[in-house]
This record gives structure tokens, C-alpha cells and sequence, in this order.
């Protein structure tokens, strides 16, 4: 989450140094401002200390109320792989650096690839369990 937060944030910075890239390519500024986004979501999601603070925490329950795919290790696991491509192609795109945008991509998809692979095996496991009852 704080790595897609901090690609973002990367991205944002480069276009704004680069005033006259904003122009030039309206669609990586958008795409810097999704993963900003899309970061501090995952933070609200991911970190733990966000219920200490109410107003986050409700943040957050609307969060899983309309994006219910985020609840789920399957879901879960795709949205990182999708974060994970966006951090590279922001990254690479933008000429910043070839080098954060292999490894900062790279370990977010690996991130979301793990999480698909779990939420498949304990799916897998839960239908075994499921029909060892219903047996």
C-alpha cells in the first residue's frame, strides 16, 4: 500500500517539476493521481492503526461496503497485481526510473500474486471442507 502510495506520489512530483509534461501527457498525471488515490485507500485497508481514529474507520467500512471484492484474498490479490502494473507503467511511462519501476511493480504484483494463490488454496481447502459435511 505505502509503495503505490509512494509511486504515485513519485510520479505526481516528476510531472510537476516537468510543468510542461502535465500538458504534454494529461493521461500520466491522471494516472499519478489514481495511484495516489488508490494507495491511501490500501492504507486505510491494510494498516491496523486506522481504528484508532473513528472518522477512518468509517472511511474504511464504506470502503468494504461498496468495493466488497476487496474483502476477499481473490479479490484482493487481483487488485494488487492490477496496483502493480499501474506502478510500473507510471513509472516506466514516465521516464522517471526504469529501475523503481521494475522493482516497485514488480513487488507489488508479487504481493498480489501471493495473495491470489492463497485465497485459491483456502478456497480449494473450504469446498474440501464443505463437502466432507455435506458427505
Amino acid at each position: 500500500a505505502a509503495v503505490v502510495l509512494a509511486a504515485g506520489v513519485i510520479a505526481l512530483l516528476h510531472m510537476i517539476v516537468n510543468a510542461f509534461s502535465v500538458l504534454e501527457s494529461p493521461f500520466r498525471f491522471l494516472n499519478g493521481i489514481y495511484l495516489c488515490a488508490f494507495g491511501v485507500f490500501m492504507i486505510i485497508l491494510d494498516f491496523p492503526w486506522v481504528d484508532k481514529y473513528p472518522q477512518v474507520h468509517a472511511f474504511r467500512a464504506h470502503i468494504y461496503h461498496f468495493v466488497l471484492f476487496l474483502t476477499r484474498k481473490v479479490g484482493r490479490g487481483i487488485w494488487y497485481f492490477f496496483l502493480g502494473s499501474l506502478v510500473f507503467a507510471a513509472l516506466w511511462d514516465d521516464s522517471t526510473s526504469a529501475f523503481l519501476a521494475i522493482v516497485l511493480g514488480a513487488y507489488v504484483g508479487f504481493v498480489g500474486l501471493v495473495a491470489l494463490l492463497v485465497g485459491f488454496f483456502l478456497s480449494k481447502k473450504l469446498a474440501l471442507a464443505k463437502g466432507e459435511l455435506l458427505r
